[in-house]
């Protein structure tokens, strides 16, 4: 973080806890005193090669660059940059400090929060990870948006904190249906096409669903009756869709377009639709 946004921080929650400041200034009289887990450099390449010897290199997961603007001019759309972890707020407010936008060519969003509102703020959490590692003159190369989505050269996205890899929602079906490809059990159909199919999957269970975890045992007895669910043990993939499905396996998640605003479904009306950011594979 820059000078600024280090005095900002109220001394007595400096140095912001389980991790390394690093404080750039260009000052060589700043001192950040005493204190512990902080440390001070002149600029993000010299704290990136600090981070990188001993003993940071053994203790340093990863870098996160939390302003201010300058640092982020240099830092956001920089080739050591992985993922950009952002508000997007959608009110015009009045400001005297600027960070440039997010290349497009470089990243596409992984994650976007349901919108939020907070003192009249609408405002939504999006993490965006990069998918080129440099950018190229696309433009005169491809010519169609599938072109251009089959040219991400980076897949994978372990970078992530895993509480972030694992928020997007469409990342679990993918999941399984990774699990059903690569381990399920080739079975006959009615249809003669033949099946990979695996039992007892709980994506469910995985999102704090637990309601299904006492099945085929005498937990239901004692419930009151109350709507009728349908569950179905067998997930199952035909094997003339296999190929379609490794296709798809390749292809980023895309934040869902969901609309908060609005309770329910028969609610909607055709100005309630807008085609923002429309890039399909």
């Amino acid at each position: 973080m820059g000078r600024k946004t280090w005095e900002s921080i109220p001394r007595k929650n400096r140095p912001l806890p389980g991790r390394l400041n690093v404080v750039l200034t260009h000052s060589r009289d700043y001192d950040v005193g005493s204190l512990e887990d902080a440390v001070t450099c002149a600029r993000i390449n010299s704290a990136l090669e600090l981070l990188g010897m001993r003993p940071y290199d053994l203790l340093i997961e990863r870098v996160f660059v939390i302003g201010g603007g300058q640092i982020l001019r240099e830092a956001l759309n920089a080739p050591a940059c992985d993922a950009i972890h952002i508000t997007e707020i959608e009110t015009d407010i009045e400001c005297d400090t600027f960070m440039p936008p997010v290349d497009n060519s470089l990243f596409q969003p992984w994650y976007s929060s349901f919108l939020s509102v907070e003192n009249n703020i609408r405002h939504s959490f999006v993490t965006y990870v990069r998918v080129r590692r440099t950018a190229t003159d696309i433009g005169t190369q491809i010519n169609t948006t599938k072109a251009l989505s089959s040219k991400f050269e980076v897949h994978d996205f372990s970078f992530l904190p895993q509480m972030v890899f694992d928020r997007h929602q469409e990342h679990l079906y993918l999941k399984l249906v990774q699990e059903v490809l690569s381990s399920g059990n080739l079975k006959d159909d009615r249809i003669g096409m033949g099946t990979l199919s695996k039992f007892g999957c709980q994506v469910l269970q995985e999102k704090g669903i637990h309601i299904w975890d006492g099945n085929a045992s005498r937990i239901y007895l004692d419930l009151i009756p109350g709507d009728f669910i349908h569950v179905i043990g067998d997930t199952h993939v035909y094997r003339n869709h296999i190929e379609p499905l490794q296709e798809q396996l390749q292809n980023l998640p895309k934040p869902f377009p969901i609309n908060t605003q609005k309770k329910n479904i028969d609610s909607f009306v055709a100005t309630d639709f807008e085609l923002v950011g429309y890039d399909p594979h």
